[in-house]
Order: C-alpha cells, then sequence, then structure tokens
C-alpha cells in the first residue's frame, strides 16, 4: 500500500528535538508539558571501548614490533 501526495506531504509537521539523557530529565521536569506532547527517554549507549582499544592495541604492538626488530639489528651489528 503505497502512496504519495506531495501535497499532503507538505502539510505534515512533526517537530522533534533529539537530546541527551540528561537534557531530556531537565525537560520532564522543567517545561510545562504541552497536551499531546511528551518526552521519550532514551539512554546513553556506553563508551564504545572494542572500537577504540582494538586500533590502539595494535599500533602499540606495531611501535613494539619496530622497537625489536631494530634494538635486534644494533645488537647483531
Amino acid at each position: 500500500m503505497n502512496y504519495s501526495n506531495e501535497t499532503i506531504a507538505e502539510q505534515i509537521n512533526i517537530p522533534s528535538v533529539f537530546a541527551s539523557y540528561y537534557a531530556s530529565h531537565f525537560l520532564r521536569n522543567y517545561i510545562i508539558p504541552e497536551q499531546g506532547a511528551y518526552v521519550i527517554l532514551k539512554p546513553d549507549f556506553p563508551f564504545p571501548l572494542s572500537y577504540y582499544l582494538i586500533p590502539f592495541t595494535g599500533v602499540v604492538c606495531l611501535i613494539i614490533l619496530v622497537m625489536s626488530v631494530v634494538f635486534v639489528s644494533i645488537c647483531m651489528n
């Protein structure tokens, strides 16, 4: 059931605000809610440790490997 009408689409107005979890608590507590308006609380995702830890350990291992190769080559001479 696909129906597209540009005049109807232009009349639709959906006001929305995307804010953090703490800002939504502030909005819920201090702003007088309008009739039909509501605040949805969605918690923030935790810090994505794997996105930063894996590349960091890769770079550190590469640096240690290069240092080891340089050290062994210096010791061999």
